[in-house]
């Protein structure tokens, strides 16, 4: 049996977002923006929501909103986070992952989160 969670991919963010969650990385309206990779056996209308946790414990995180809805099944989907959902990790590492159609949460990514913490790249 192929463990379904196997076949989501982390969430793909920039190298610069990657490196650190700043102000600088977030849009105009606070949000930060990444893409759900395709994955097999995406179809149109599958339901995508996105999580953030404290670790890589699924226990440690939530689900957030708003859904995202696959319109064309094979493309990257845009999604993103917003400021609020991340904040009070600030001087931490965030976990970010997703669910699809409410199944398995897929491969987590971990980035620092330095919005008023000075970032040490910088």
């Amino acid at each position: 049996m192929i463990n379904k969670s196997m076949k989501y991919g982390i969430l793909q963010f920039t190298d610069e977002q990657r490196e650190a969650i700043t102000t600088q990385v977030l849009t105009a309206d606070g949000k930060l923006e990444a893409r759900v990779a395709s994955y097999a056996g995406s179809e149109e209308y599958d339901v995508v929501q996105l999580w953030v946790g404290s670790s890589q414990d699924e226990n440690d995180g939530k689900m957030v909103l708003p859904k995202f809805v696959v319109k064309q099944p094979g493309n990257e989907l845009a999604v993103a986070f917003s400021r609020g959902d991340f904040e009070q990790l600030d001087g931490e590492k965030a976990w970010f992952g997703y669910r699809v159609n409410g199944g398995p949460l897929s491969a987590l990514v971990g980035i620092p989160v330095m919005l008023t913490v000075p970032n040490p790249h910088a």
